[in-house]
């Protein structure tokens, strides 16, 4: 069962830090297949234990999110407590270690660029009293690495999520307090300004954010936003054109660049970014190829 590859040192050294599939090809033991037809037979006589683990994936996510973290919307156990930052996903958990909760950080190559986490795994084995601890590790976990600022901003992300921008704003500006140099909550204010509707805060804030983090593509992308907004064409072509430099496989990016392109009577080329920005998931993008290409 399996394959192998052969080559140089270099190239085989290449392969296991860039091959994805590499991270996860794992043959199955036949205890672990022996293990899972019992879960089969478990699960089909009682839906008891699925039943609590739905149960205390919805309290842990519920808390944790109160608490001020951003967490990824979904039903599954698997509860990725979004950080964004590679770097801070490590320490992180080694803070957490250090409370007795062992969770790992993940980020790229097994997750998108920029979009390092925390993986919280609940199971139905875990009582009430273990997700409380759970979420007061977490918390105790912030302080320990003097990370209060990076709750702020995650709370900061909660409101925005619930279109609570006032709110939001005032949590991402005490982030900002504590770490005047934190561009992630600069441009996360910004956003929420956009929001608004108040561009010239927003713009300020993308200015500030891209002074701060050069390589930040998804603040060139919000500014070029505003460009947009502004009709200044060529300069979201440029913005965008540099989000897209940094990162490929950011959507809106192609999306706003094709929005200019389109303006700038460049349909052919509009239509080739809107196409790409529906293949890396934007259903949006497919509505404007409906709208202005397959004519």
């Amino acid at each position: 069962m399996g394959g192998y590859t052969t080559g140089k040192k270099e190239i085989i050294e290449m392969l296991r830090q860039k091959s994805r599939p590499y991270l996860f090809s794992n043959s199955l033991a036949p205890s672990i297949v022996g293990a899972a037809n019992k879960v089969f037979d478990i699960l089909s006589s009682s839906t008891a234990l699925r039943d609590k683990l739905e149960a205390n994936t919805k309290y842990f996510k519920d808390r944790i999110v109160a608490a001020g973290f951003d967490v990824k919307e979904g039903d599954s156990p698997i509860v990725p407590i979004m950080l964004y930052d590679a770097a801070l996903s490590q320490k992180f958990a080694e803070g957490l270690l250090k409370e007795g909760v062992y969770a790992i950080g993940f980020f790229y190559p097994v997750v998108p660029k920029g979009k390092a986490r925390i993986r919280t795994q609940i199971s139905a084995a875990h009582e009430i009293h273990h997700l409380d601890k759970a979420i007061a590790d977490y918390q105790s976990a912030v302080k320990i690495d003097s990370k209060l600022a990076f709750s702020h901003n995650n709370l900061g992300s909660a409101y925005r999520k619930k279109e609570q921008w006032d709110k939001a704003i005032e949590s991402y500006s005490k982030a900002i307090e504590i770490d005047k140099d934190y561009a992630i909550a600069i441009n996360n204010r910004g956003m929420a300004y956009f929001s608004k509707k108040d561009y010239d805060k927003a713009k300020a804030d993308f200015d500030k954010a891209i002074s701060l983090k050069a390589d930040y593509a998804l603040a060139y992308n919000n500014r070029a936003s505003i460009y947009i907004e502004k009709e200044e064409w060529n300069l979201a072509v440029k913005d965008c054109n540099r989000a897209i430099e940094i990162n490929k496989e950011l959507a809106y990016a192609y999306y706003n660049r094709a929005i200019a392109k389109e303006m700038l009577r460049d349909l052919d080329n509009a239509c080739l970014d809107w196409q790409k920005s529906h293949e890396l998931g934007l259903d949006a993008g497919k509505t404007q190829m409906n709208t202005w290409c397959n004519k």
